[in-house]
Parts: structure tokens; C-alpha cells; sequence
């Protein structure tokens, strides 16, 4: 592009340099990060505004600069050169990650989303102008070239596997040679980074991530990898489509696994609407049907079972979702058809289906407003939770205090969590009533069992089962909701038990220290404070805060404050349950504020929700 003109022009004019050199229409809006105009994108020239002009210090280009915009011109001609010779990047080397140096991309090839000097470079002269029409004109394109710069080596992609203990590592090393190919769609890539970005959280905590060559900001890589995700899943276009679509289902799994359920909600929420267009529900039915009938052609019979595994997917996740934020899921599944008898996880994913029922059954109790009628439905709700823990497997009720450890232990430990927490749920609404009517004393009774049996779980797979390993953040928010019950009502509790929750809460506050670092690894420092805020609360020393509010997915906002002085020179916790929305994170006068409810934040240090 040529220099600007250094002649002064009419005051009040919107036209950009280019264009009122041309003589031509501008629609250009003066205005920083303004888009160039339309006639500058057809010509690869940039636009410059009529400050540029009277600018000083854009009077005389510096020589480096020069020499830059030359050498990337040299670059861009290179290319140009190379394809027309054939040489495209479709082939990839073996050992090297695909490199399609496209300069739209607003990311570096570092894998974690950082620019290089030299891109930055590139991208000052031709990357707005070069973006805005490759986005307009090709966005397959355009999208598939901003996720394959987070796409790590090949070298790395064999060694983050080698080192994790997560499942499926061969199929993403097989599948990460297939990204190079121009025929595979932007969703099959960002599925294969949330796949990757998975098994990079599964990393020992003992790994060296300075042996990581196209990896720069190890810290930041998962982060880097949801957030370009999920802007390419913002985008009807590119969230309508059947990889798109297996995408947002990826993303919903892995947002709950780092401290974030309701963004994947919200996820999957869009995500569905957009099955049922393209008829994915309706898969496994005509799978059926065709199955019973005549012969089809394995081309048809593939394309079914892929719908009907992806349908199942979406139903899978979003009762996995609504169990921790309190919400009825509204994806009809297709039951336990899909499930297979001979595979070794088997009964562990009937019961989990199972258990999603009786989710949704206690968020549809809590919606009843006649008392006697939500009451009923409670037992029903409790004995269908008995009937569940009656088909467990004998071996599991020793799992987690000395039966035998394998790789299954945990995720059984894990679901049996979950019951617990279920429980709770069920149960929670008649711990209060308890208080003033002995006719629920019983319900008390089994929230308080509950709760000791999700900490004691808690500090088995944190100190034990599954030691360094990084396990969902809801597991944080299970043991949380236990201690706040268990503190909320000692007076339900006879001297040795309460020594005995006393030890579970430190034992659970130390296992939720241990926490291995990750994407929202800010959270469990956040639960620790709230913990030892409640018990301040509640000791006799005038220092601690009078009163603290906390708000979780269960309790709802809970508002603590002291009352009459109890056992061990400790007050009585007097707490109300409130209805109105309690702001984010932050200190009043005297009291404390915490906010576990949402669940939708980055949980980073800058996060104060």
C-alpha cells in the first residue's frame, strides 16, 4: 500500500485515505479497531483513517517496519508460488504439526493461542484485511486455520499421551494425522483439541511441561483451547453442523470438569435444538427399524450409528450437567438400549442413567407447592434411591476404606458421591422442619449419614484412589455442601459425632487443599476460605466476622449468623434460609459473602464471583 497523502483534506469528510485517492465510495468509520472498508478488502490494501494523516509520527515510516512489510510481501508471494506448483499443505511430514501459517489467524502456532513476533508482524499489514474476507468468503476455511494453530506437535501430542492416564490417547494420536487434510471440517478439529485438552489435564503432577516444544504457556493451554472453542461454537453456522454439534457436546463435558456446569448448559441448550433439525434423535429408532426390516447399505448404517451415539452423547451429558445445578433435563433419551451388556462399564452406566432419573424426579418434587403431595413424593423418591444402592455390586461397599484399588475404583467411588449427594437433595428440604417437628427427625437423620459418607469418600479418592489425578471440580462442591450441613446442624448431633464431623470437615478442608492445579484451581482456595469463614463465625473469639452468607446449588442462599452459645464453648449456628439473590463475592461491615451457585466463572484469581 502506498504512503498516505501529506496534503491536508476537507474537514468533515468520512472518506479513508484509499478510497479518496481512488475516488471511490468509502463506508469507513473512523473509530479504533473500525474494520477496513469494503473496496480496501477487495484490493488487500489497509485503510487509514483522516487522523493517520495529521498524525507526526506516522509521517515518515520507520526503515524497519519497511523492511518488514517487504519481507512479508516475499512471504505472501512464496506461498502463492508454492500452491500454484502444487506444493499445498494438505501433505504433512510425519513428526510435524500441520503448518497452514495463515495469516487471518488471530492466534500463534504455539498451541496456547500466543502470537510471535514475526506473525504480529504480518498481521499489522494484511491480517485484519485478509481475515474479514476469508471469514466472509470461506469460513470452513477460515475456522480451520484458527484451530489448527492450537494444535501441538506431533512430538508432543506422543508424549502428553504417553504421560497421561486418561483413556482414548491412540485414537487422538491416529486422528491428529488426519487434521491436515483440507476435507476435514473446523468441528472435527475443535472436537480433537477438547479430546486433547482432556488428557493434557490428566498429566501427572510430576510431568515436565518444559519438555513441550510447540506448547509455550502450558498453565494457560486447556483455558486457551475452551475459549477458541467456544467461539467458534458461537456462531449458528458452525454450531448447526454434525461435527459442530459433537463439538458443543465435548465442550459441555469438559466446562462441568472444570468448575464451569452452567456454561456448559447453556451449551449444550443451544446444541440441541439444532440435533433435532438435522433428525439426530430419531437415529436410533430408524436404526432399529432397519434392523428388523431389509438390508441397508453400510454408508446409511454408518451414518445412523453416528447420529445415534452423538444423541446419545447430548442425553448423557445434560443429566450429568443438571444434577449439580438443580435443573430437570429435557433431552428424551432413548433409555438404556444404547448400552452394552458385554462391556465392562456396563452396570456402572445403568446405574448412572438410573440416577438421572431420580435427579430429575427430585427437581420436579421441589417445584410441587402442595406440602402433603411434595411429602409423598419424597418416599418415593427415597426408596427408588434404596433400590439403587441395592443392586450396587457387593464389592463396591468396601472401595472406599480398604477394598482393592484398580483403575475402575475411582469412577465407582465417584458415582457412589453422587448417590450421596443425591440423597441430600432429596432429604434437605425437611433438615429445617426437623428443628420444630420430630416427625422429620428421621430425614435428619440420613442427610447427616450422607454428608459424612460423601466426606469420607472425598478424602479417599483425593488422598488415595486417585491421588494427583484431576477429578471433576463438582467433587469440590459435593464435599462443600457436606461440611456447610454438618456445621449448620451440630445441634442434631451427640457429643462423639460431633468430634467425629469435626474431623471429617478438617480431613475434607485438607483433601480439598490437595487439589491438583488446573483450570479453576482458584476454586477450592475459595471453598477452603468459606469453610474456615463459617467455623470463625461460629467460634466465641470477637474478631471473626458475625455473620457469613453462602449460596450453593442445594442450600440456595444460606444467611449465618451466631446464636445462643452450645458445646465446646462454640455458638449455635442460627441460619435462614433466603429467596433473594445474594451478590457476588464480597465484605460488608461484618459479614461475608460467598457465592458457589452459578458455577459459570473462570474461578481464576482475578474472579472475585
Amino acid at each position: 500500500m502506498s504512503a498516505p497523502p501529506k496534503k491536508k483534506l476537507r474537514k468533515g469528510t468520512k472518506s479513508c485515505v484509499e478510497c479518496r485517492r481512488r475516488r471511490c465510495k468509502c463506508n469507513y468509520t473512523i473509530g479504533d479497531g473500525d474494520a477496513p472498508c469494503d473496496e480496501c478488502i477487495d484490493r488487500d490494501t489497509e485503510c487509514v483513517s483522516q487522523e493517520s494523516v495529521f498524525d507526526p509520527s506516522r509521517a515518515s515510516i520507520p526503515t524497519r517496519q519497511r523492511v518488514e512489510r517487504l519481507e512479508s510481501t516475499v512471504r505472501h508471494l512464496a506461498k502463492d508460488v508454492a500452491k500454484l506448483k502444487g506444493d499445498t499443505p494438505g501433505h504433512v511430514p510425519p513428526g510435524r504439526t500441520p503448518d497452514y501459517a495463515f495469516e487471518n489467524t488471530k492466534r500463534g502456532s504455539a498451541g496456547d493461542g500466543s502470537d510471535t513476533d514475526e506473525e504480529q508482524s504480518d498481521s499489522s499489514y494484511h491480517g485484519t484485511a485478509l481475515s474479514l474476507r476469508e471469514q466472509k468468503n470461506d469460513p470452513d476455511r477460515y475456522w480451520r486455520g484458527r484451530l489448527l494453530s492450537f494444535v501441538p506437535s506431533r512430538d508432543d501430542v506422543l508424549l502428553v499421551t504417553a504421560s497421561a492416564t486418561d483413556c482414548g490417547r491412540v485414537t487422538l494420536v491416529r486422528r491428529q494425522q488426519e487434521l491436515g487434510e483440507t476435507s476435514v471440517p473446523p468441528g472435527r478439529v475443535a472436537t480433537w483439541l477438547i479430546r486433547f485438552a482432556v488428557t493434557f489435564l490428566h498429566l501427572p503432577s510430576i510431568f515436565d511441561t518444559t519438555k513441550l516444544e510447540s506448547i509455550q504457556r502450558p498453565e494457560s493451554f486447556v483455558l486457551a483451547v475452551v475459549a477458541e472453542v467456544s467461539e467458534y461454537l458461537s456462531v449458528d453456522e458452525s454450531i448447526g453442523t454434525f461435527e459442530g454439534i459433537e463439538a458443543a457436546a465435548m465442550l459441555a463435558q469438559i466446562q462441568k470438569f472444570v468448575g464451569r456446569p452452567k456454561k456448559g448448559w447453556l451449551t449444550l441448550r443451544r446444541a440441541v435444538p439444532f440435533a433435532v433439525l438435522l433428525g439426530i434423535p430419531t437415529a436410533r429408532n430408524a436404526l432399529q427399524q432397519l434392523h428388523n426390516g431389509q438390508a441397508i447399505e453400510n454408508v446409511q448404517l454408518g451414518g445412523l450409528q453416528a447420529k445415534a451415539r452423538l444423541w446419545d452423547t447430548l442425553c448423557a451429558t445434560d443429566r450429568l450437567l443438571c444434577v449439580p445445578l438443580g435443573v430437570a433435563s429435557t433431552t428424551a433419551g432413548t433409555g438404556m438400549a444404547h448400552i452394552d451388556p458385554a462391556s465392562p462399564n456396563a452396570p456402572l452406566q445403568q446405574l448412572a442413567y438410573i440416577a438421572s432419573g431420580i435427579a430429575d424426579h427430585i427437581v420436579k418434587r421441589n417445584q410441587i407447592h402442595d406440602e402433603s403431595l411434595a411429602y409423598e413424593q419424597t418416599g418415593i423418591i427415597i426408596q427408588a434411591l434404596r433400590d439403587l444402592r441395592a443392586d450396587w455390586p457387593p464389592r463396591w461397599s468396601s472401595l472406599d476404606h480398604g477394598g482393592m484399588v484398580d483403575p475402575t475404583t475411582a469412577p465407582i467411588v465417584l458415582f457412589q458421591s453422587g448417590h450421596d449427594f443425591l440423597v441430600i437433595a432429596a432429604e434437605i428440604p425437611y433438615m429445617t422442619k426437623a428443628r420444630f417437628d420430630a416427625r422429620y427427625s428421621e430425614h435428619a437423620r440420613r442427610a447427616l449419614r450422607a454428608c459424612r459418607d460423601v466426606l469420607r469418600r472425598y478424602f479417599a479418592l483425593r488422598t488415595r484412589l486417585a491421588v494427583g489425578a484431576f477429578l471433576s471440580r463438582t467433587l469440590e462442591l459435593h464435599a462443600l455442601t457436606g461440611c456447610l450441613i454438618l456445621m449448620l446442624h451440630r445441634e442434631r448431633q451427640a457429643m462423639c459425632s460431633s468430634n467425629e464431623d469435626s474431623a471429617l470437615i478438617e480431613n475434607a478442608k485438607a483433601a480439598i487443599k490437595q487439589a491438583p492445579e488446573g483450570p479453576g484451581a482458584f476454586l477450592p482456595v475459595k471453598m477452603v476460605e468459606c469453610l474456615n469463614a463459617v467455623q470463625q463465625c461460629l467460634e466465641s473469639s470477637p474478631a471473626s466476622p458475625s455473620g457469613v452468607t453462602v449460596r450453593v446449588p442445594i442450600l440456595g442462599a444460606v444467611d449465618i449468623r451466631r446464636g445462643q452459645t452450645g458445646h465446646s464453648d462454640a455458638y449455635m449456628p442460627d441460619f435462614s434460609v433466603a429467596v433473594t439473590h445474594v451478590p457476588s463475592q464480597g465484605v460488608t461491615t461484618s459479614s461475608l459473602t460467598f457465592d458457589f451457585e452459578s458455577m459459570e466463572g473462570d474461578w481464576s484469581e482475578n474472579d472475585k464471583a
